[in-house]
């Protein structure tokens, strides 16, 4: 939607020159149309704000005015430069102007003067002159003092050059120039400049001559390249000589010749003049001398036009929404091809993140709110520049997004970020669909890159080691975008070095090698370099590996042999590491030391101490028969972390010491004489250890040298070295190793120049020093080198999960071994289907070691067992804890440990429940309710039957207990078909593991061991003793109804059963209702034939007849919890066959949930009364913390997730002879055990608590 600019920009003259002292006004050439105010105006001056003051004021209209103008040698206080003029409005900003101001100037030397010539009559002549000025000066040439004669044989070129054909005698004389400015090149105001500056050349002599000899043509001056833009005059010059005098021509590139006309002409004699330039005038021109009986004479001339910018289309203003592409199209021509550069805001633009500029020079935005206002694109090259302006307007509409809030980003790796937040809000009617996160790499013109996320994290991977990048999040809905997050930049970890220094190595004696090396460049060091290793070997022998810190770049290795080859590696590293990859990956850079010809034995050195930073050496050969032809002394320190060099001295064979001086004091250096032979070989070599110290003190004994560490095992290391050449007698050593990452150092005496360190760690670094003990000194510890023991076993994988992702697939996921002990290369995943089995039964899978995860399928419906090894190059470590993982369609664990996911969150499904999998849950539902309509048939058929004959054969009194016939029957009644436990039970009743989630409780099902289907209610979690058993809450009550229908209540405070709120004791005289207290705490009390029982070790409650065992006892550690309900009373037919069931309640808290519990499976139950209570009773679950006459108070209401647990538990437990109607209500109570299945109703997942081995 294109949409009004608001402001007019007139484009002005790019370059003001001004007179120095002079006043100058620059216009601002920019203002807002109506509508678009207020408008304000301020100046710049090279991108710095212009300070207003008595000389320089701002004019309403924006003009600058400056009183006069300044010069002066420190740009800072001078008033030339770039000015630029930005006009605010209500809409924005944008450049009004951009002039460079310069000040008058010529300078006061010439760099080109006449120059003294000889020539001879009719011959040719030609004087320069060339002097720096602001604006180009004019040239003023002189003859003797004298204005110069004008005629058709004197030519003159502004470019300052004086030509002079057909020369005749008087032509002889002085020559000169004077040049100035003139005056329409320079700006001023109201005043009148009545002199200018002028500057005079020195003369240059022309000589002439008499000589009427042939001259064949010949160029004496042509031009060689001219550049100048279009429209303007240029002079192609071209000066002929020759006897007789030539003729002269131009041709264009393709030989034809120019033709001359109003806009191409001679001047002169042969040089050729555009007056004004077009492009089709650039090409390549010669200039062509010719004389009959002579061979022509060229010049080539190069024209160059260049061409100002042209906007070829305009800069569109329009209107765009959030999150939609904003593109500007800059359409120039100009030669050479223009340069853009792109302002928004009067800022400049440059390409990164959501900016981009193809090579079309096209800007594209990803719009945001904040990229309101103008935008200018200004082209530029050499021949000038051109500005246009567009107004971009970035809408979002009422119903978008807000913006995210709670962005945050975590570095997981050196390559891994992890970004979340918690959302946007956004209309009811348009929510939100998508985010992008949107990320780019700071530094350079990375482009933004973005991920589109349909929830609220996503992590990305794939980033650049070591590196700095910005995030932000959007939210998207379908009628736009919301408003960006705010930024967020982090640095991703650092990792090792993915390359080694380059390194050069020199040897200044046989026995040493100058290591030195270069920084790695910046993209390569993946962090910042703490430190280097040196390692060097030769082709048979281990690396020897030294560690100096990251300031060193140099290193010298001694104590090595003459004449061998040896291999030289410097790795980088970081606080990381240093490269993983096999010191065989890289490139070694190979070294011969220098040969020796031992043909002498060994010269006596020795070492005097003058003072502690003097010393002098003296040395012998003896007499010997060979030519020395010379020493040479090389002297280096030692037992230094930073880089040293050797200091070499060549002497003559005459001299047999030398002084040295300027040595640090207490210090350890090493001198290495060589005695050399004819060209230049060493003939023979000492090696000295010494000690700068105080000549009144003894020397400190030096340390070993030639240290060899190898590792034996992966505790273990062997460390032997050479004891040092030195005169004091060496009594012992002292081994110090640390780890390379730890300052704690350990220490061991050895007696021998060998050790075996014992008790390390495995696959660690180790560095390994030693120093040498006298009878009295200890000398210093010597430089450390790095040993590694070798790989071990690792530690078992940690943080073992597994999750299902169908019921015959899980995922595995685990972390690294607490103790890695070397490099892990995979890992071992067994699971087999019995625990006790041996490893080789087990079902094994390999996984790289770099992997954390793993996907195992093709599973059957059963239990499995799973354990994880590690394994390294020195085999397999422990296993992890076997993990017991049950597999069913339809099955969830009885322990309320932890309870499964609601399927409404979108996380994963708890193992074996699979919720997007309706379709099977609708069907295995569906057959389930059809098998138990079709079992409670069948049922209900054989207990008429059954009753019917109990009715011939017994008498009932009439509050239901039996009085005569036959002898009471135990609770589980034989005629019932047994129902066998099953924890994973769907169609057929909850089972062992059910859970129900309630009016924000939860509440556990679980069977009580038995085969009749008997359940129990959890609905409270009791809290643990330490000595493991369970202790009822203080609140907890326990309501119970006797036979006649009296409520009585258990208060474990006082372990006293009362009435109504009266104590039950044998002080009442209620001795047969009177509470017995047994030796373990439990209350038994008796109501006639009937016995109720509370067991506070077992917390269940049991309730049997006299004689009897109680059948309804529950050992589960979890407690029952009940609550009173209200009933409505129906009529049933009193010679039913049925025993009272009285309702129990036991609510922690004062809850108000009810549970039944049966004595003889009845499924209605009658009281005193002849009046039952309904199997559909109402629950009221709202009074979870309110008073007891609260608990009675629900009459009617929906059925919750409690209701139907309930009805459900009422339809499992049916024995009883049902009439029709009754029947019917039965049926439906029965239907309900099926939707207390389904998944939908957020069920949270568990573990048992009584299983050996943790379930998943």
């Amino acid at each position: 939607m294109e949409l009004e600019a608001g402001v007019v920009v007139i484009p002005g003259p790019p370059t003001v020159i001004v007179q120095r002292r002079s006043p100058l006004r620059l216009n601002c050439s920019a203002f807002s149309t109506v509508g678009f105010g207020p408008t304000s105006y301020r100046w710049t001056r090279n991108r710095q704000e212009v300070t207003l003051n008595k000389r320089i004021q701002l004019a309403e209209n924006g003009s600058l005015y400056f009183q006069h103008l300044k010069r002066r040698k420190r740009p800072s206080r001078s008033d030339e430069g770039m000015y630029e003029c930005f006009l605010n409005n209500s809409k924005g900003v944008v450049i009004g102007r951009q002039v460079l101001v310069k000040v008058a100037r010529i300078a006061s030397k010439f760099t080109k003067m006449p120059a003294d010539q000889e020539t001879v009559v009719e011959g040719v002549a030609r004087f320069e002159c060339k002097i720096e000025a602001t604006p180009p000066p004019v040239y003023i040439w002189e003859k003797d003092d004298s204005s110069l004669p004008i005629n058709n044989r004197t030519t003159t070129l502004a470019s300052g050059v004086l030509q002079i054909h057909d020369v005749r005698a008087e032509d002889a004389g002085t020559y000169h120039c004077s040049a100035q400015h003139r005056f329409q090149d320079i700006a001023n105001l109201q005043e009148t400049v009545t002199s200018m500056s002028r500057r005079h050349s020195e003369a240059g002599i022309l000589t002439v001559t008499h000589d009427q000899a042939p001259r064949p043509p010949k160029i004496v001056y042509a031009t060689d390249e001219v550049i100048a833009n279009s429209k303007e005059s240029v002079t192609l010059e071209c000066l002929v000589d020759g006897y007789p005098k030539p003729s002269v021509r131009w041709l264009t590139q393709n030989d034809s010749q120019v033709v001359e006309n109003l806009f191409k002409m001679r001047v002169g004699v042969s040089n050729l003049k555009f007056k004004e330039l077009v492009v089709t005038d650039e090409g390549t021109y010669r200039c062509v001398a010719s004389s009959p009986g002579h061979t022509d004479a060229v010049a080539e001339v190069k024209l160059k036009v260049r061409v100002p910018p042209v906007l070829t289309g305009p800069l569109v203003s329009h209107k765009v929404q959030s999150a939609q592409r904003i593109r500007l199209d800059c359409p120039v021509s100009g030669r050479p091809k223009p340069k853009i550069a792109w302002y928004r805001n009067g800022a400049p633009l440059t390409a990164h993140g959501r900016i981009s500029i193809t090579e079309q020079n096209v800007l594209l935005i990803e719009s945001i709110l904040s990229d309101s206002g103008y935008y200018q694109c200004q082209a530029s090259n050499a021949a000038g520049s051109v500005m246009t302006t567009a107004r971009i307007e970035v809408i979002q509409k009422d119903n978008s997004p807000g913006k995210t809030q709670n962005f945050t980003v975590t570095v997981l790796s050196a390559t891994e970020v992890f970004a979340e937040w918690a959302g946007a809000d956004s209309p009811v009617c348009c929510p939100v669909v998508a985010y992008t996160l949107h990320y780019r790499k700071i530094g350079g013109s990375s482009k933004e890159q973005k991920a589109i996320v349909t929830g609220t994290s996503r992590k990305l991977n794939k980033l650049d080691i070591f590196s700095e990048y910005e995030f932000y999040v959007k939210a998207y809905a379908k009628e736009g975008a919301g408003e960006e997050s705010r930024k967020i930049r982090v640095t991703t970890m650092e990792s090792v070095p993915s390359a080694v220094p380059t390194i050069e190595t020199t040897s200044t004696s046989p026995t040493n090698i100058q290591v030195t090396w270069s920084e790695l460049p910046r993209k390569l060091r993946n962090g910042i370099i703490t430190r280097h290793q040196i390692r060097y070997k030769t082709q048979s022998s281990q690396s020897k590996i030294i560690e100096v810190t990251s300031n060193v770049t140099s290193y010298m290795i001694t104590g090595l042999r003459s004449d061998t080859d040896y291999l030289v590696l410097v790795l980088a590293g970081t606080d990381v590491g240093y490269p993983t990859q096999d010191e065989n990956f890289w490139t070694w850079t190979l070294h011969h030391t220098p040969g020796r010809e031992l043909e002498l034995p060994a010269p006596e050195l020795e070492v005097m101490m003058v003072n502690n930073n003097t010393v002098r050496f003296l040395w012998n050969v003896g007499n010997v028969s060979e030519t020395v032809l010379g020493y040479r002394l090389s002297i280096h320190k030692i037992l230094e972390e930073e880089g040293v060099t050797a200091e070499v001295t060549e002497v003559n064979a005459t001299v047999t010491s030398l002084y040295k001086s300027g040595l640090e004091p207490e210090k350890f250096y090493e001198a290495v004489l060589m005695v050399l032979g004819s060209n230049g070989k060493v003939v023979g070599l000492v090696t000295l250890l010494f000690q700068t110290h105080n000549p009144n003190m003894p020397a400190l004994p030096p340390p070993p040298v030639d240290l060899e560490p190898h590792p034996l095992s992966s505790t273990s290391v062997s460390f032997s070295w050479r004891p040092p050449r030195t005169p004091q007698e060496i009594r012992f050593y002292t081994v110090q190793y640390s780890t390379a990452n730890n300052s704690h150092k350990v220490t061991v005496r050895s007696d021998l120049p060998q050790i075996v360190l014992e008790n390390l760690e495995p696959f660690t670094w180790y560095n390994l020093s030693v120093r040498s003990h006298t009878n009295i000194l200890n000398g210093p510890y010597s430089s450390p080198v790095l040993v590694r023991t070798k790989e071990g076993v690792p530690t078992a994988p940690g943080n073992i999960q597994i999750k299902s992702l169908a019921k015959d697939k899980v995922r595995l996921s685990w972390t690294a071994p607490a103790k890695v002990n070397g490099e892990i290369v995979s890992y071992m995943i067994l699971y087999n289907r019995e625990p006790g089995h041996s490893d080789d039964l087990w079902t094994s899978i390999s996984k790289n070691g770099s992997s954390t995860s793993a996907v195992i399928r093709d599973l059957s419906d059963d239990t499995y067992y799973f354990k994880l090894k590690a394994c390294t190059r020195a085999g397999s470590g422990p296993s992890s804890p076997v993990i017991q993982v049950i597999l069913k369609g339809c099955s969830l664990d009885c322990s309320p440990d932890n309870p499964p996911k609601n399927q409404h969150t979108g996380t994963e499904s708890p193992l074996g429940a699979v919720p997007d999998q309706k379709l099977g849950i609708i069907i295995g539902c569906s057959v389930g309710l059809s098998s138990i309509i079709i079992c409670i048939i069948v049922i209900l058929l054989k207990q008429r039957h059954y009753t019917r004959l109990a009715q011939h054969q017994a008498n009932f009194h009439q509050n239901g207990s039996v009085l005569t016939g036959q002898p009471n029957k135990p609770h589980n009644d034989d005629s019932l078909p047994m129902l066998q436990e099953n924890i994973h039970s769907d169609s057929k009743g909850p089972g062992n593991g059910t859970l129900f989630l309630g009016n924000g409780r939860v509440i556990y099902i679980c069977s009580n061991g038995h085969g009749n289907g008997r359940l129990r209610a959890v609905v409270a979690e009791p809290r643990r003793q330490p000595n493991g058993t369970t202790q009822v809450p203080e609140q907890t009550a326990l309501l119970l109804e006797d036979a006649d229908r009296q409520q009585l209540t258990f208060n474990p405070r006082n372990n006293l059963l009362s009435k109504s709120g009266s104590n039950l004791t044998s002080s009442q005289g209620l001795s047969s209702r009177e509470p017995r207290y047994d030796s373990d705490h439990s209350v038994t009390y008796d109501p006639g034939l009937e016995s109720v029982t509370y067991d506070p070790g077992l917390e269940s409650i049991s309730r049997s007849q006299t004689g009897s065992p109680s059948s309804t006892t529950d050992n589960s550690p979890h407690p029952g919890r009940a609550c009173s309900l209200e009933t409505d009373k129906i009529s049933l037919n009193p010679t039913s066959n049925s025993q009272t069931l009285s309702s129990k309640q036991w609510p922690p808290g004062d809850g108000c949930t009810t549970v039944l519990t049966e004595d003889d499976n009845s499924g209605v139950f009658l009281v005193e009364d002849d009046t039952a209570v309904q199997s559909d009773v109402k629950i009221d679950n709202s009074c979870d913390m309110g008073s007891e006459d609260d608990c009675h108070s629900n009459k009617a209401g929906t059925l919750s997730s409690d209701e139907l647990l309930f009805k459900m538990y009422n339809s499992t437990t049916s024995s009883v002879d049902y009439n029709e109607d009754t029947l019917r209500n039965v049926s439906a109570s029965s239907s309900t055990s099926n939707l207390a299945m389904q998944p939908s109703m957020g069920l949270p997942q568990t573990y048992s608590s009584t299983n050996s081995a943790p379930r998943v």
